[in-house]
């Protein structure tokens, strides 16, 4: 989506710039079809995305799941009817 047409013209060409041949968005195209090539063999994972999933996305970012109104269930109801009697 874009706000003007020089903003999609600017887009229209970003795009064109990476899909180039010997650009950027070639050579990393090149290192995916290697990376299947690589999963798909004995011993591979299957699928470069379930390796990604696993270190980045899950097990990279482990933090504790708080509850920002830790006096709140999770239907929002206080739990403290003093702190809110319409609830």
């Amino acid at each position: 989506m874009a706000a003007s047409d020089a903003e999609y013209e600017a887009a229209v060409a970003k795009i064109d710039r990476f899909g180039a041949s010997g650009a950027i968005g070639e050579r990393l195209q090149e290192r995916l079809v290697k990376r299947r090539e690589e999963e798909g063999k004995e011993g591979g994972r299957g699928h470069w995305l379930e390796e990604w999933w696993d270190e980045v996305g899950y097990m990279g970012f482990r933090d504790t799941v708080s509850n920002p109104h830790p006096r709140r269930t999770c239907s929002g109801q206080a739990l403290n009817h003093a702190e809110n009697p319409r609830s």
